[in-house]
This record gives C-alpha cells, structure tokens and sequence, in this order.
C-alpha cells in the first residue's frame, strides 16, 4: 500500500452534519408509509472494508520564506486578482511577494518609513509601534476606480522617530494603487487621532459583507484605573471599541456626513485629532443628529484588540483582546452596541471601576478568557477555511506573543465554546514572539514573528498537518472496486445491504447528475437502535456508527466522474474519501489530495475540482 495522508480524528458530527446534508443533496422529509420488505444484511464499515477511525494529525509550524531576510513583518494576506501575497513590515514597507513558500523574490510597493513610528528602544535591540494592519478595498482591481489599500499605522515625524515622546498619532489612511505600487503622495488621512500614551492603539481592519470598514481601537496606553476616563464613552474620541464606516460614502438611506469630531485633546501647536473621508452608516447602534455621541462607534469597550478578523461564512467578527495583569480574552462581535466590558472587568476577572450606570449597549462576555499561567498576550487569527487541516475546519486559530503557543477553539455559539486546543509553540517572547496571523489565497494560516527590530530575525511560519505517527488497523481501499460498494463496476451495480436513494430537492452540481446510495449495518432484522436511522424533523439525524454514504458523479453524457463515500465512525466521528474515476472508465483510484480536469457539459468547457 503506498503511503497516505488522512484526514483527523477529531471531526466532530456537530460540525459535519452540514456537510453530510449537502452530501446527501437535499434536506430529507419525514418517510413515506411502508419501506423496503426484507432488509438485505451488510455489515458495518462496508463489511470491514473501511477503518472505524483514522489516526490522530497533528499540526506543525513550518519556517517559509526562508531565502529572504525579514525584519518584523506584521501583515501578511491575498493581494486582490493575483497570485501573490501582500506582506507588510512594521517599519512601514510593503511587498508583493509570490504565495509560494519558496519564493525568493519580493518587490517593495511602497515605503512610508518617512511617517510610520517605529521606536527603537536604545540599547534593546527592539522596536514598536509601525504599521498596525492594512486591508484591501472589496472592489480592488474591478475597474471601479477603488482600487484603495487601507493602512492602520502609528504616525510621528520621522525626526522625531528616536523620541519616546509625544505627540504621535494612531492614524487611518487610504493609499492608491498606480498600476505598479501605492503611492506614498495620495495619502488620505481619514483618522488622525492624538495618543497620550504609547501602546494599546489597536490593530483591527477588516471590511464585512455589507461593504463597510470595520476598525478596533484600544484604549490609549493608559493603564487600569486611569484608562477610566476614555473608556465606555461614545462622546470623546477614537478610543477603546470598533467603529464602522462607509468609506465609498453612499449617502441617501445607506449613509450621511461626519457630524461630530472627536474631542481635540492634541497639545497647543500640534496637529489637531480630526476625521473626513468617509461617512456615518445610518444602521450603526447609536446614530444622534444633534452630534451627542460619535457615531461611528459600533462597539465598546475593548482594551487592546490585537487583532480582529472577518468570517464571511458567518458574517461574524473575531477579537483577540489583549489584557493587563490578570486575563487574555477572545471576542466575537455578531451584532452592533456590544459592550465587552473593559475596564469594569478583565475577561471574567473583576476589572479596575465599577460598571457604568446606565450602562452603554449590550454587555457581551468572552467566548474564551486565560489567565497569566496560559499566556500573557493574545494575538487574535482565523476562523480556519483552509482545507489542508480538516479537523481544524470552522475553528478559531489563536495565538499567545508571549509564550509563541497557537490554540484552536471550537465554537458553539453565543458565548460559549467546545473547548481550546494547543496546536503547536513557535516560542518566542515579546519582541520576538507572534505578531499576527497571516491568510494565503486558498485560506491556509500563515504565523508571522517579530524580530526584535533585527534585519533577519523575523519569520514567517505556515501552519501544515503532521504526518500521522500510525496507520489504520484497516487501510483505505485504493481503488472504487477493492471497496465492495458495486457488484457490477461497469454498470454501477450495488452489492446486497447497499440500498439506492433518489431526493425531492437535488443540489445543481455544475450540470452533472449524480446517484446516491447508502449501506446501514444490519444483521437483517432491523431490530436494535444500532441498526436504524434516528429521525428527527427540525434537528440533527443519527446514523449508526459504521454506515457508509455513497454519491456517484458523471455528466450527462455517461462520463464517468468521481464516487465520493463519507464514513461514520466511531464517536460520532465521521470522514470521507473520494475515487477518481480513470480516463477509460475500468476503475476509480482514491484521490487524497484533491484535483480538477477541464471537463465539457451541453457545450461549456470549465474547470471541474475533485474534494
């Protein structure tokens, strides 16, 4: 048997079942009257044919890039109708670089060190501050004329770089791309907001479904009791929650104009806080004509928001928040006026005020809070999409600066979760440990290190699954025919106990038609709850452990395509596999690692991609 790669143990059927609907092709009614009169028996697994469970896969961080010297890169994500990727560094470069994990190569798209404050800690060889997070206009390169990269970055003068002091500027600016780089000139500064104390200045850029700028801001860098004063406010200034903005500045009944600005707390003779550039969403939580509040706003209550990351799957938010001297917490925002509480609490400890009266918006708890013995600095990712790792599919990957550990948690809704995994340690510390988490094009995670301000100490780590140390007491069957599913390959003829379905509401599968079967073990009396099928009209179904789904494909011209099984385990644990069907029809070979041919349908010539 040649070696194989297979899937996780751990995917879980709560996950699953969506996948095992749209496997089956339809969302099943209650069963007619009557059914089959004898019960052919079969046994489970396809009468042994398949294991009870695949072997455990880890995950390991795997150093990429490594022909290129790195400083502290702190971006790294899909550059827009390209093959390339966007990394961006602290001091305030930005490259294109091929996402290839061997590149060698980067062209610099611009250079904004001339602006961007990155401090250089005399004597500690570490620096901060630089570039927060950028993100791409959704219409980049469509030809609208959007053709934006939004930037996120701490602003001070570059003869100032070297002083720790005041005046700096947590700044939002928008760059336009030339059609070779962004120009440095067309800056538009749309925040510019005056910090009195350095750190806490947020990190969070991401554009939603509903085409608007989402930005997380901390609370400024003051600690404790003296963040109080900027904190649970909607009247100041660009402090401590997220704000939503229509950047393409709609107006009518999608948007409206700047009312108020916030506070000016700048010094006498310098530069004062503003925004332009953009307008108010008239569906933001707390919207007032007369300029009461900062309209903008669409959560509070955030303390360090390092970093927050868009799901589109879910049109959800998700927040890693960094805390002070007690908790770590992980945020998920899912509906505007939340309140996260800070600095009343930190994660589920008791925080440093009491809690406002009346209280702002909807009090929103953590999905996830770690003390001091777990880590020290949460570095917010990615619910995973990717399809390398399996089990990590629809998880929250995570991580800690201060200990280089990267977790997964899986999400059950509202405020509560199925548990947090450690992954795997990149180590580190502080200025040398985990920045941000980066995006591939085909959404696989990236893990991007500081260099402690060192031309060539900072890495850039892709997360890949381990080869499993075991193989299945029971190997996956190679070919279509060694599985036992057909009698009759050719014409597509079950073996007994495998029973054919049809569905009401078949999915469209590019043209192709397709047929189903499924094999439940059974000793042919149908007599125990381990042979049945758990019905259920508005919830999940239960299947006994061991049967086997079977769905064919080919198009409707009789080319055959791929048979796809899926397989419930041991657990509740359920996984699948597809055959490839050769060129001459003789057989079907098992395809791990997906694929796709040019295949024609009523005259349409289009990549068709095997799972």
């Amino acid at each position: 048997m040649s070696q194989l790669k297979y899937l996780p143990k751990r995917v879980v059927l709560k996950w699953l079942l969506p996948c095992i609907v749209l496997f089956l092709g339809f969302a099943m009614p209650p069963p007619p009257p009557g059914g089959l009169d004898v019960a052919a028996p079969i046994g489970a697994y396809l009468n042994g044919n398949f294991p009870t469970e695949l072997p455990e896969q880890g995950v390991i961080a795997e150093e990429i890039y490594t022909g290129l010297d790195w400083e502290s890169p702190v971006i790294a994500i899909p550059f827009p109708l390209t093959s390339d990727l966007l990394v961006v560094e602290m001091d305030g470069r930005f490259f294109s670089i091929p996402d290839n994990d061997n590149a060698t190569t980067r062209t610099l798209l611009m250079d904004i060190q001339d602006r961007s404050w990155y401090y250089d800690w005399s004597g500690t060889n570490t620096k901060h501050g630089g570039i927060q997070n950028a993100a791409f206009h959704p219409e980049f390169g469509m030809g609208t004329g959007k053709d934006y990269l939004y930037v996120y970055y701490v602003f001070k003068a570059v003869n100032e770089s070297t002083n720790f002091g005041a005046p700096y500027y947590d700044r939002l600016s928008r760059f336009t791309w030339n059609g070779s780089q962004f120009d440095p000139a067309s800056e538009l500064i749309m925040i510019n907001q005056y910090d009195t104390s350095k750190g806490h200045d947020g990190s969070g850029l991401a554009f939603g479904n509903d085409g608007f700028l989402y930005v997380a801001i901390g609370d400024e860098g003051t600690q404790n009791a003296s963040a109080s004063a900027h904190t649970q406010l909607l009247n100041d200034r660009f402090r401590s929650g997220v704000w939503r903005m229509d950047v393409d500045q709609q107006g009518g009944a999608i948007s409206h104009p700047i009312i108020r600005q916030p506070v000016n707390n700048a010094p006498a003779g310098s530069t004062p806080s503003y925004t332009q550039g953009y307008y108010i969403p008239n569906d933001n939580p707390w919207i007032d004509p007369t300029g009461g509040t900062l309209e903008e706003f669409y959560a509070i209550g955030l303390r360090q928001p390092f970093r927050m990351t868009y799901d589109k799957l879910t049109d959800n938010f998700w927040i890693g928040d960094v805390g002070s001297g007690q908790m770590e917490e992980v945020d998920i925002l899912d509906q505007p006026g939340l309140n996260f509480q800070w600095n009343y609490m930190e994660g589920t400890a008791t925080g440093y005020r009491a809690a406002p009266s009346p209280l702002i918006g909807t009090e929103r708890t953590p999905v996830h809070a770690y003390g001091r013995s777990l880590g020290s600095c949460v570095i917010g990712g990615y619910v995973y999409r990717g399809t390398d790792m399996p089990s990590l599919i629809g998880k929250y990957i995570f991580g800690d600066n201060g200990n280089g550990i990267i977790r997964s948690l899986e999400y059950s809704g509202g405020t509560t979760n199925d548990g947090v995994e450690d992954l795997v340690s990149v180590g580190g510390s502080v200025f040398n440990g985990i920045s941000s988490f980066g995006l591939k094009h085909d959404n696989e995670l990236l893990v991007l290190k500081l260099g402690r301000g060192i031309n060539g100490d900072g890495k850039i780590f892709r997360l890949k699954p381990s080869t499993p140390s075991t193989t299945p007491t029971v190997p996956i069957p190679e070919t279509l025919s060694a599985t036992g599913i057909f009698s009759d390959l050719q014409n597509l003829t079950p073996n007994a106990g495998i029973i054919p379905y049809s569905v009401n509401t078949p999915l469209w599968s590019a043209g192709t038609s397709k047929k189903r079967w499924v094999a439940i073990p059974n000793d042919g009396l149908v007599d125990s709850p381990a042979e049945q099928i758990g019905y259920s009209a508005d919830g999940n179904w239960t299947f006994p452990a061991g049967t086997v789904f079977i769905k064919h494909f080919e198009t409707p011209s009789g080319q055959k395509l791929e048979t796809r099984v899926m397989v419930h385990g041991v657990g509740g644990e359920w996984y699948g596999h597809t055959y490839k069907w050769r060129a001459n029809g003789t057989d079907a070979d098992l395809l791990l690692e997906g694929g796709t041919d040019m295949i024609t349908i009523e005259g349409e010539t289009f990549e068709y991609a095997y799972p």
